[in-house]
């Protein structure tokens, strides 16, 4: 029986999204268009595809989305590159879940130009065997395709599966998926993880041990 940790990227790993938040708005401007805070906030978890359908109001060619896409990404990446920090207490974390035998792996609706770019500045690619991103998949969450990608490559059954997030959509995907969410409140509003197993506020609260005491006590499936 292998057991897997799946994190989510943006705001697990990295409490990025303020900046995500600004590339968004910045990303509007620029092409005459408006979008808030808290709209840019509601569709956390969710594709770059589902970000742009909804700020342009109309489906796009496949080709813009990925001229679109990149050009906001490279937005976000200039104004976080000299400040991009892992969340408390992660590398001791992954380190311990290393030492445990878990499979490890990042499911983010973000691209892997993205992906790479975090590995790069926490110096962490190693302790992860598996990315999958938005080009693996059709739908970002609430779908929990991502996820179920995720426990794919990694070879474990979604029972035994454990993902950190820190989004409603992502709490909702996990669940889907038939696995145990973990929230992590980066943002500071517990109340929209509330359907998470745990929420705690970094990951110094969590030990290897806590999260196999948790998956093996399991009584939701």
């Amino acid at each position: 029986m292998k057991i897997s940790a799946i994190f989510d990227m943006d705001g697990v790993l990295v409490n990025n999204n303020p900046w995500h938040i600004q590339a968004w708005i910045t990303f509007a401007e620029r092409h005459g268009l408006s979008i808030t805070p808290q709209e840019v906030e509601s569709h956390f978890g969710n594709t770059n595809r589902d970000y742009l359908t909804f700020l342009f109001k109309k489906e796009l060619q496949s080709h813009e989305i990925e001229e679109f896409a990149e050009e906001k990404e490279m937005i976000y990446r200039s104004l976080c590159e000299q400040y991009i920090e892992p969340v408390n207490g992660l590398i001791h974390f992954l380190e311990q879940l290393k030492k445990f035998q878990f499979g490890i792996a990042i499911a983010t609706g973000g691209p892997l130009s993205n992906v790479r770019f975090v590995m790069d500045k926490l110096k962490t690619g190693h302790l992860f065997d598996v990315y999958v991103y938005d080009s693996m998949v059709k739908k970002g969450k609430p779908d929990p395709e991502l996820f179920l990608k995720a426990a794919e490559l990694l070879g474990t059954s979604p029972r035994y599966c454990v993902v950190f997030e820190d989004s409603v959509h992502g709490i909702e995907a996990a669940r889907r998926a038939s696995m145990l969410p973990v929230g992590i409140n980066t943002s500071g509003n517990r109340e929209k993880l509330k359907n998470a197993s745990l929420v705690v506020n970094d990951f110094t609260e969590l030990t290897a041990e806590s999260v196999l005491e948790m998956l093996n006590n399991r009584k939701d499936i």
